[in-house]
Order: structure tokens, then C-alpha cells, then sequence
């Protein structure tokens, strides 16, 4: 058995690669960067009805980490701005939202019965809607949207 990953990014796009060198190729043809790698005479591996003891040894034998990882962000921080500047506006509490709080916490002075009635309310009244496609997947519905259609994330 067999196995080829091929992964083609263009040219000038700085990428991080983590994979095993002794397999990896970089070829470059017509603008774009290819990182490949083959194995060969890969042998099926036969899973055993684990023990509960091994659960654990057992998933990771079926789920191992990835031998090869790729990505556009150098750093954690830079993933952490990235992730910043999607969401930053949207999560700022409009006058609607702002209200309803006001509304839904009236007459409380104790911060913990305001935490408890504003998470009884959402967690109650609100679905939580993930499409994962597009920036949608990563970027989060405004606050007000979330307020007026009773769905969001």
C-alpha cells in the first residue's frame, strides 16, 4: 500500500511545514510551491477490542497526531490577532443588547444573581448555529444579530 500528500501553495506565500524530512520533496513550477511526500509498502494496522485501562494508548493508536502540519501563522500570537480582528467589533454589546440585559437583571444589586439570570436566559433561550464555510466558520455573529434572531455563536 501506498500513500502520496501532496500540498501546493503559491510561491510567495510563507508557510511553516512540520513533517518528516527523510519523505519530503519541494519542487516550484509556474508560481506555486509543491511539498510532497510518499510512503510505501505501508502494512494495515489490526485494531484489538481494547481494555478500558487502555483507552487511552488505544485512541491515540487510532487517532496519532498528524505526521504533517502546515500553516500560514508563524505564532500562537499572531493566530490570537488574526482571531481578534474578526470578532472585536462584533462582540461590543449594542444599545439593544445592553437593555436587555438591563431588563433581564432589574432591581438585582448581587453580581452573582445577575451573572446566573443573564446565563439562565441565554442558555435557555438561544441556539447555538455554527456553518462551517467561508470566514462564517470562523467569525462570529454580531451581538445584535444574535439578540434579534435567538441563535448564534
Amino acid at each position: 500500500m501506498n500513500e502520496h500528500l501532496e500540498v501546493k501553495v503559491p510561491a510567495e506565500r510563507e508557510v511553516k511545514v512540520k513533517g518528516p524530512q527523510a519523505t519530503q520533496t519541494i519542487t516550484t513550477e509556474a508560481g506555486s510551491r509543491i511539498y510532497s511526500w510518499t510512503y510505501s509498502n505501508l502494512q494495515r494496522v489490526k485494531e484489538s477490542q481494547p481494555d478500558l485501562e487502555k483507552e487511552t494508548e488505544t485512541t491515540l493508536r487510532r487517532h496519532p497526531p498528524p505526521d504533517v502540519q502546515i500553516s500560514s501563522f508563524h505564532s500562537w500570537e499572531e493566530v490570537g490577532r488574526w482571531y481578534w480582528n474578526l470578532q472585536k467589533a462584533r462582540v461590543e454589546p449594542t444599545a439593544a443588547v445592553r437593555a436587555k440585559a438591563a431588563e433581564l437583571t432589574n432591581g438585582m444589586t448581587d453580581d452573582d444573581a445577575k451573572l446566573r439570570a443573564l446565563y439562565s436566559f441565554v442558555s435557555t433561550q438561544y441556539r447555538y448555529i455554527g456553518i462551517a464555510f467561508g470566514i462564517g466558520r470562523y467569525q462570529p455573529h454580531a451581538a445584535d444579530d444574535v439578540l434579534s434572531n435567538n441563535y448564534g455563536d
